[in-house]
């Protein structure tokens, strides 16, 4: 057996079912075996950074390991936008990427890749001992998943084709992290802070997306009388739960809002409470206590944090309600009254369209309204993208896939792919920026090579809306930030897609035979006002009240 086999064989052992990647002289030899020898699926991305975004969309949207493999030197360079994303985002992850020989001479693809990593704080190894590769990527598996974290780990041309006289196997796929409590005393003050509080609100992350810390908050709300809310990467934990605000921060409704308003205490697990959940503070102005919840303390709140819990979501949460239980504490709080909130109200795009530009909130409305409630939902980080999380609603945890944590343009459509693939039983409706959209097109033909039920919602308004809009707020013109109009829908014909072009809300009538039997990508190019400010980003923004212009909190 050689290493490359011993790498093949060891990702099989950890029960890896998919590896995204982009194949090279780097990574063929480990990558076919994975493949031919024990059937990992193979989704061959068009890009490298495409490749580990995809890996990454996939864990985010079922919780697994995420696994992708790149070549060496440029593939690698190609790849950073994307490991830095899923290291931003806390993504469990592994990357295999190749690397020039121990000896590599003149060698025109040399890259030493390790100083790179150091330098964006990205944990990785070197299979450079044949005989360490099983222990070398058991130890890593479990790294990721318990630190919730990208390992890359690199391999050299040469060692790959050395002998391994035993492969050590993993014992499998790793297990989940221990639940350790937080420190006795600070659960006490806590507890203190739950019992002092009268208008408590609960406030759960992707750190709270474990399978048991949903049962386990519910009751701790229902013994504080808080309310229940999530940020944008827990979209869907609490759906179908009464008192549940939904979505809170850039997207939240005008009720959640007011109901926040007045909150005198956060109970925040496994979220950092930045500048977009918070408002930059303003979502909260009377908020005196933040109690929060995170597993590793290396991850700080972006908030005045009064009583740090350094542990694990579900264990805390249960020790909280079980202290609260025995000294008979259930307050009322927030649970005053019939409970019947207002169906949402997205903010919705400033101003009326110019005539042959569609109404994107009345677009997402009606595709909220006509697709099945089992979907995966996928937003870019974009100016007109954002108007999707508000519009397009989840029923369930992990059923949004938000690539936002690097706040790069161009993830969208890999990102649609990972998740279609993690979740193959919905459709994935994505929406991407025409900017963005541009960047990745390659994806589209792989989404269509791969049959992929992904519904590309392309908002094009032929312009970098974000820097349109910062144009705009100095005074300049904005033409230096337009483009010539794309036609998206003649593009995904060309690449095997179905595709139509939207200028009116009746156009969308040619997509309900897709809705009822999605099957492949279909691209509906969505014409849009360049000269209209999304509602979400005049609010945090645009204006000059905008709250991440002049924060109350400022990043601890």
């Amino acid at each position: 057996m050689r290493v490359q086999e011993a790498i093949a064989a060891s990702v099989h052992r950890l029960g890896v079912r998919h590896v995204f990647g982009l194949m090279g002289r780097g990574n063929m030899g480990f990558l076919l075996d994975m493949v031919h020898r024990h059937g990992i699926g193979y989704i061959g991305a068009r890009h490298e950074t495409n490749a580990v975004t995809m890996a990454d969309a996939y864990a985010r949207s079922t919780g697994r390991l995420g696994v992708a493999t790149v070549s060496v030197g440029p593939a690698f360079s190609n790849a950073l936008t994307g490991i830095l994303e899923s290291a931003r985002g806390q993504t469990p992850l592994l990357l295999f990427a190749g690397d020039t020989a121990t000896t590599h001479g003149d060698y025109g693809q040399f890259l030493d890749q390790a100083p790179l990593l150091d330098a964006v704080g990205v944990a990785h190894r070197r299979l450079d001992e044949p005989h360490r590769v099983g222990p070398e990527i058991a130890e890593a598996a479990r790294r990721a998943v318990h630190d919730r974290r990208p390992v890359v780990l690199t391999v050299p041309l040469d060692v790959q084709r050395k002998p391994v006289e035993a492969l050590v196997e993993p014992v499998g796929p790793p297990e989940p992290a221990p639940h350790p409590l937080p420190d006795a005393a600070a659960l006490d003050v806590a507890v203190e802070a739950i019992r002092r509080s009268r208008r408590p609100v609960l406030v759960a992350g992707r750190g709270a997306l474990a399978p048991p810390a949903r049962a386990a908050l519910i009751e701790l709300a229902e013994r504080a009388g808080a309310v229940l809310g999530t940020t944008l990467h827990a979209d869907g934990l609490f759906a179908g739960e009464p008192w549940n605000v939904g979505l809170l921060g850039a997207h939240c409704t005008a009720y959640a809002a007011d109901l926040m308003a007045t909150a005198d205490l956060i109970l925040a697990f496994g979220t950092g409470l930045d500048r977009y959940t918070t408002r930059g503070g303003h979502l909260f102005p009377q908020v005196r206590e933040i109690v929060h919840c995170e597993l590793d303390p290396r991850r700080a709140a972006s908030a005045p944090v009064t009583v740090r819990l350094t542990g694990d979501t579900t264990a805390t949460a249960r020790s909280l309600a079980a202290e609260l239980r025995r000294g008979g504490h259930r307050a009322t709080g927030f649970r005053t009254g019939p409970w019947d909130p207002p169906p949402p109200s997205p903010a919705s795009a400033t101003g009326t369209p110019a005539p042959g530009f569609v109404d994107l909130s009345e677009l997402l409305s009606t595709l909220d309204a006509w697709l099945p409630a089992h979907r995966s939902v996928v937003q870019e980080s974009s100016h007109a993208a954002g108007n999707a999380v508000g519009h397009l609603r989840v029923a369930a945890p992990r059923a949004r896939v938000s690539t936002f944590d690097f706040e790069s343009i161009g993830l969208g459509l890999a990102t649609a792919v990972g998740t279609a693939v993690g979740r193959p039983d919905a459709p994935t409706v994505a929406a991407v920026g025409d900017g963005g959209a541009l960047m990745a097109l390659g994806e589209l033909e792989t989404a269509v090579r791969h049959r992929l039920p992904i519904l590309l919602l392309v908002l094009n308004d032929s312009a970098y809306g974000a820097e349109a809009r910062e144009l705009e707020m100095r005074g300049l013109p904005i033409t230096d930030a337009l483009f010539p109009t794309t036609d998206f829908a003649a593009v995904g014909r060309a690449l095997g897609a179905a595709g139509t072009v939207v200028r009116d809300v009746s156009d969308l009538v040619a997509i309900r035979d897709w809705i009822a039997r999605p099957e492949g990508p279909y691209v509906l190019d969505c014409r849009l006002d360049p000269t209209l400010v999304s509602g979400w980003f005049q609010l945090a923004i645009a204006s000059p009240e905008g709250y991440l212009r002049r924060p109350r909190w400022q990043p601890c």
